[in-house]
């Protein structure tokens, strides 16, 4: 398809002809930003294009002249309209007539030294007479881009290559892809990256005029909405009538409690099941990731209570708890005919990763697995306990509740699932000693601080060096502690020590946790500059896929294909089972596991992962047999042993 002219193809080639270097026009006007070899042949193409068009109109010497780069670096561009004519010159500075001549000829040449010279004046004339042409070519054959108008007609064809792999073949697809998955909507494009995704937004949103203004999910990361996006969320979701609708928790808008008819005042200060929620979360949830999910599960039944039952916690009966089960189970396996529930269930339901500050976000993304229903009955068995023993709610509609039977199909789940086998961790150790430097320091120091810690993705990337000290051993020598937020501090054998040292020193830093600034991150990365900026929790999980990758070839290049298809689903919270494992193995007690990874029986359930259900000290109900069936399906080689930990 032929590419069109467009108003920045035009600018791009204006700047260039008027002295701009290549990679500051491409950087200012062109999508594919500063790859010189696109910009080059983007500007051949342009050059190629302006001189046919002319040429079409039997204009042969503006043909000629659009070739030429008439700036001239010594004695600047030869524009006329810079340099006054002599009368001009006159009536500025001698507006009384008193200079003869004579003198104002001097004073003009002083002032303008080329402007009387035949060949400064020749360049003149040629360059006023390119700009015109641009200017004519402007007026006929720049088009503005349409939503309907292919993507091949307007960007470069690397880019276009692609947006093809998701799908996309128009300008309306690329808009909206944009608006429904919000600022990381890169993400649906393989290979597309933040850098050029971020060039595309720059393009569609320099036609805000006549397409409309992206809105601000799109041009700002979702921790940097501004402030008062809730609040327009709210308008955009709800319309101006005020009904209750499916929105995130931070602007659903929810009826007062009713007070209880018995007189008891409730031990929090929340007047509505929203803030009875926010609460609850301030109080229980010890870390960013338990916040997320808790906050997820009670989002959800929230929404479900009002919009579906039309009640609040308070009013919530046996019968509705019953009913909120069938509805995560049934949630997308249901006919629609025998859907038995008010709204629809592609009412409930988005596209995954879909901003919470979009119009469009849903709580599911689709069917629920029996155990994730288990899970979510968990997290809001522990949220109406917390209620009830706050007096926010005159009673708990789901002690009494069963288990959900249902399944659907065999459990994923064995005695040893999602944990890292002694061959595949002989394999990703190889595969990463074949890295070069400094990667494979490291990733050393990656694997090692994530096994012998136990640590999650959003501890491994806010691990800093002002959270490190030093305690003193029992035979006089000294260890590294890390403090873990929510958690009690972690010993950093000397083995960890080593490689991050090791780490540290790679990558041209001191190798003293103490001479490091405050707050410098234990893992980061190294940018394009050699900078040592921190990793982000996703950041992190990446990291750890791409070591699997190396890891599984390892695997396979040894024959242990087993151990490649471990690593092959493997991911951070694998590494965190391993370490549970191995500490089994060693006949570790209960609760020092349970310390080690900041585990709670409370909100896993038996099926899902086993080896999680160790009752945390907050626990409702301490159930041995229950934690020692859970310990025998992970660890049936390890003896089950509680003992009572002695008091500090």
């Amino acid at each position: 398809m032929e590419r069109k002219i467009s108003l920045s193809h035009m600018a791009f080639y204006r700047g260039w002809l008027n002295g701009l270097s290549l990679r500051e026009v491409a950087d200012l006007y062109l999508e594919t930003g500063l790859d010189l070899s696109r910009a080059r042949s983007t500007l051949l193409w342009i050059q190629d294009t302006l001189c046919q068009a002319v040429l079409r109109h039997g204009r042969h010497g503006e043909a000629h002249l659009l070739r030429l780069r008439l700036f001239d670096r010594r004695g600047g561009a030869y524009t006329s309209g810079a340099v006054p004519t002599i009368e001009d010159f006159r009536a500025q500075l001698d507006p009384g007539e008193l200079w003869s001549d004579d003198e104002l000829q001097v004073r003009y040449r002083k002032a303008y030294p080329h402007a009387l010279e035949r060949r400064w004046l020749r360049r003149a004339a040629l360059l006023a007479r390119q700009a015109a042409t641009l200017t004519w070519l402007e007026q006929w054959l720049v088009t503005a881009p349409t939503l309907a108008d292919p993507l091949a007609a307007w960007l470069d064809a690397s880019l276009v290559a692609y947006l093809a792999k998701a799908r996309l073949t128009t300008v309306g697809d690329l808009k909206a892809l944009m608006v429904n998955r919000g600022y990381h909507w890169y993400a649906a494009v393989p290979a597309l990256g933040r850098v050029k995704a971020a060039r595309l937004v720059q393009w569609v949103q320099g036609f805000a005029g006549s397409w409309g203004s992206l809105p601000a999910t799109v041009l700002n990361p979702p921790r940097a909405i501004p402030a008062g996006a809730a609040q327009r969320l709210l308008a955009l979701v709800a319309g101006s009538t005020g009904a209750l609708t499916i929105a995130p928790l931070e602007v659903f808008v929810v009826p007062r409690r009713v007070p209880d008819p018995s007189g008891v005042t409730p031990l929090i200060d929340a007047t509505d099941d929203r803030g009875a929620v926010t609460a609850w979360l301030y109080a229980r949830a010890g870390s960013t990731q338990a916040h997320r999910a808790y906050r997820k599960e009670a989002e959800r039944l929230l929404l479900w209570a009002h919009l579906e039952c039309g009640r609040g916690f308070g009013q919530l009966t046996e019968e509705d708890a019953a009913a909120y089960r069938d509805f995560l189970l049934g949630l997308g396996r249901t006919r629609t005919a025998a859907w038995p529930f008010r709204i629809s269930q592609s009412d409930w339901c988005a596209p995954r990763h879909t901003s919470r500050q979009h119009a469009r976000w849903r709580p599911f993304d689709g069917p629920m697995t029996p155990q994730s229903v288990v899970y979510a009955l968990s997290v809001v068995r522990i949220l109406f306990a917390w209620l009830a023993a706050v007096a926010y709610v005159p009673r708990d509609p789901w002690a009494t509740l069963a288990a959900p039977t249902a399944q659907f199909g065999p459990s994923p789940y064995s005695k040893h699932a999602r944990m890292v086998s002694v061959a595949a961790w002989e394999g990703l150790q190889a595969g990463v000693a074949g890295m070069s430097s400094p990667g494979r320091e490291r990733a050393e120091a990656m694997l090692w601080l994530a096994v012998v810690t136990g640590l999650g993705q959003v501890d491994l990337a806010t691990a800093t060096t002002d959270r490190l000290y030093t305690v003193q051993d029992q035979d006089g020598g000294t260890r590294w502690m890390l403090k873990v937020p929510g958690r009690k501090a972690v010993s950093l054998p000397d083995g960890v020590m080593q490689r991050l040292t090791a780490w540290w020193e790679s990558a041209g830093l001191a190798t003293d946790p103490a001479v490091l600034p405050s707050g410098f991150p234990l893992i980061g990365r190294l940018d394009s500059r050699q900078r040592h900026i921190p990793l982000t929790p996703t950041g992190v999980s990446l990291l750890m896929k791409r070591l699997f990758t190396i890891g599984r070839a390892a695997c396979r290049r040894a024959g242990d294909f087993d151990g490649a298809g471990l690593l092959a689903k493997a991911s951070v919270h694998w590494v965190r089972r391993t370490t549970g494992g191995v500490s089994a193995e060693a006949s570790a007690l209960l609760f020092q596991i349970q310390q080690l990874l900041g585990l709670s029986i409370a909100t896993t359930p038996n099926d899902a992962a086993p080896w999680q259900n160790f009752p945390g000290e907050d626990s409702a109900v301490e159930n041995i047999a229950q934690q020692k069936r859970a310990w025998e399906r992970c660890f049936p080689s390890a003896p089950f042993r509680v003992e009572e930990r002695e008091e500090e």
